[in-house]
């Protein structure tokens, strides 16, 4: 059971659930690495077929990958229901699975019902949401209410479908999420079983300063998964790093899941660009994987 699930559960019961898990007292402890499924993002092998992307991701000792199926992305939302059994079935001859869908889906309508249908029909537990934004003009709560319908319209269909929303924190000076507090009162009493936080440490870290910890610990009964990457601040630029060469370091990782038990892990190697590459661009890629992956599992323990 996951740290949101956890503590949802503590709230809806009266505190009747204990918040730490066996062998977590006070959070100080991780589980053990192969607790911890972990997916690479495929946006960077998206001119792969999924059984060569199988095959790259199972040899890096990957559990599965994050897939895009979104407008641009390797499945197009349109061609989910056709395309996406045998993307799930090469992927499994492998060993693999799509841990999390990365999608467009951030409202009920009749097209993104259908993608999360086949998508749930095939046994893909969770999908990564599109952002809101903030319009410029509005006054932030009337907006933060209306983006709370939103997730509770969405919470509603993912139940019935039996699949998990998951909403990516993403730093930026429009996105809904970057700073975090926001999201919490989005999400404030809705189960995370259905609709829940994806906590990136790296644009957490960008948007949060020296308040990491505090934000963390606000919106830690809402985290279902991480996404896990680094960057620095270079004057006043933003840059990729390799993980644990930047502001996300161990420390990090382990506030992060602080009482948790294992979440699944989206890994994020961006500091070769965040577009399709050619087969001959990727050994570089592979290789910049391996050594981010080796720094997740060390933290792991």
């Amino acid at each position: 059971m996951d740290c949101s699930r956890r503590r949802f559960l503590k709230t809806a019961t009266g505190g009747a659930l204990a918040l730490g898990a066996p062998g977590l007292p006070g959070g100080a402890a991780v589980p053990g690495r192969d607790a911890w499924p972990v997916a690479a993002f495929e946006k960077n092998f998206q001119r792969l077929t999924y059984d060569e992307i199988g095959r790259r991701m199972a040899a890096l000792g990957l559990q599965g990958i994050e897939a895009t199926v979104r407008p641009g992305g390797h499945i197009d939302p349109d061609r989910a229901a056709a395309e996406l059994p045998p993307a799930v079935e090469a992927l499994a001859r492998h060993g693999l699975t799509i841990l999390v869908m990365a999608s467009g889906v951030n409202e009920v309508n009749p097209r993104n019902e259908k993608v999360l249908r086949a998508a749930a029909g095939l046994g893909i537990k969770r999908y990564r949401m599109a952002y809101w934004q903030y319009a410029k003009d509005a006054p932030v709560r009337r907006q933060l209410r209306e983006f709370r319908e939103k997730a509770s319209d969405l919470a509603a269909l993912n139940k019935d479908l039996g699949i998990q929303g998951i909403y990516q924190n993403h730093a930026g000076a429009h996105h809904v999420g970057g700073p975090l507090w926001d999201l919490q009162q989005v999400l404030e009493g809705i189960d995370p079983a259905h609709l829940a936080i994806g906590l990136d440490l790296r644009h957490s870290r960008v948007e949060n300063g020296m308040s990491w910890k505090t934000t963390y610990d606000l919106v830690r009964p809402h985290v279902a998964m991480l996404y896990v990457k680094d960057a620095r601040w270079n004057g006043t630029k933003i840059e990729n790093v390799p993980l644990g060469e930047g502001m996300v370091t161990r420390e990090v990782f382990r506030h992060a899941v602080k009482g948790c038990g294992p979440l699944p892990i989206a890994l994020h190697v961006e500091y070769f660009g965040g577009k399709p590459l050619p087969a001959e661009a990727l050994p570089p890629v592979i290789d910049a994987h391996r050594q981010d992956l080796a720094t997740l599992r060390k933290w792991i323990g």
